[in-house]
């Protein structure tokens, strides 16, 4: 019996990482080779659900956003669900801030915790002026 349980237990844990290793591929997006840059400057905020400090940045992002309408482009992307992020960027942590230009190319990568006036001035030496 105790050796029907040990085949069992291994069966079951093979086919697990079977499960995890196709279900995360299939989470892929292959058409996420470009951020919607519309001819605007973009910052991208690279994160995971489980980072405390990515939280703390949400509402910083969303703040941005909005004062940034039309001027530039706010985005927060989650990793888990746009991997091909992670290795475009070579990113080894999270919160990854991204900075890129208005055609696409990288300007600026910060990783860390970002104050909202750290990322405007940013935005500034790249030429886009907050909405008063």
């Amino acid at each position: 019996m105790k050796r029907y349980m040990k085949y069992f237990i291994i069966s079951i844990i093979s086919l697990a990482v079977v499960v995890i290793y196709f279900a995360g591929e299939s989470k892929i997006n292959t058409n996420t080779e470009r951020v919607d840059i519309q001819g605007v400057p973009t910052v991208i905020e690279l994160k995971t659900p489980t980072c405390p400090v990515c939280k703390e940045m949400e509402p910083i992002m969303e703040s941005l956003g909005e004062s940034y309408i039309g001027k530039a482009n706010i985005k927060i992307i989650d990793l888990y669900d746009e991997k091909t992020y992670a290795e475009k960027y070579n990113v080894t942590a999270v919160p990854t801030i991204i900075f890129l230009d208005e055609d696409g190319n990288l300007y600026y990568k910060y990783v860390g915790y970002m104050e909202e006036q750290d990322i405007e001035e940013i935005l500034n030496e790249m030429g886009v002026k907050k909405d008063v």
